[in-house]
């Protein structure tokens, strides 16, 4: 018989993906919806010494502009395929390690059947099975999944409604969560800050100070219209991401130190490793 080898299973690697993820969905939606309100930028032509000519030179003034709003829906688009491809990468690694560690205890899953069901599901499929084999869910798997229609029709649908995405009658009712700031005085009450901050906050009441809560926010989008969001949305439907990471991470430790696995707490406290 073979000795029994020790595992180590790295926790800030099975969660690198979507860690990532977001870092390049934020930067590159960052960029492209810089690029697309900067005025200055108005050269559309691929770089090269051979020119593709894919619309005519005498382009108008407002034909540019709704390029370039163009643009910026794309982008979106895009950006959100990133968080939501990299939180599906993740969710596999979950997956894959919490089968591992159950058939290294004698506890085995179904792997194989629940494997394959698990790489050809989306993210509702995934983390009902991760729910179903491990106790691992979110909080947030509607916000989620609404988030996954978004995506939908900005790559698919060209930002247009169907009827298919409608997840109650004659609409879709995206989900997310934000950040919402405001300033408390000593009365208990709560002056809520708007969301965009353009100028310096005064405090007009001696002994208030500035407090910070989550709240759930939702955006209606009627079958067939148009999908609209505002950069601040786009800020928060990623902040909603960090959320869902910040709070399945823990449980994942948490389901292994229930399995029995020696858990080695690092002093920094967030690089956890089952051994």
């Amino acid at each position: 018989m073979d000795a029994p080898r020790l595992v180590q299973i790295d926790l800030d690697a099975l969660w690198e993906p979507l860690a990532v993820g977001l870092q390049r969905a934020g930067v590159f939606a960052g960029l492209g919806i810089n690029a697309a309100n900067d005025p200055r930028l108005v050269n559309h032509r691929l770089p090269g010494s051979i020119k593709m000519i894919f619309v005519p030179d005498a382009i108008t003034d407002e034909q540019l502009a709704e390029c370039k709003h163009e643009f910026g829906l794309w982008i979106l688009g895009n950006a959100l395929r990133e968080a939501l491809e990299a939180l599906e990468t993740s969710l596999e690694n979950v997956f894959r390690a919490c089968s591992f560690v159950a058939a290294a205890m004698g506890k085995p899953v179904a792997i194989e059947t629940a494997a394959k069901a698990f790489v050809n599901g989306g993210i509702g499929k995934r983390l009902k099975l991760l729910q179903a084999h491990f106790g691992i869910d979110s909080d947030r798997r509607i916000h989620l999944q609404s988030i996954v229609n978004l995506r939908n029709w900005l790559t698919h649908r060209r930002g247009f409604v169907a009827e298919r995405d409608c997840n109650e009658p004659g609409r879709l009712l995206l989900k997310y969560q934000r950040l919402k700031f405001g300033i408390q005085r000593p009365n208990g009450e709560i002056v809520e800050l708007p969301e965009e901050i353009t100028a310096p906050i005064h405090v007009d009441v001696p002994g208030s100070w500035m407090v910070m809560q989550y709240v759930e926010a939702e955006k209606p989008f009627p079958l067939g219209a148009r999908v609209l969001l505002s950069v601040p949305e786009m800020r928060d439907i990623l902040f909603t991401f960090d959320r869902v990471f910040r709070e399945m991470k823990p449980r994942v430790v948490e389901h292994f130190r229930a399995m029995g696995v020696p858990i080695n707490e690092k002093l920094a406290g967030r690089n956890d490793e089952p051994a």
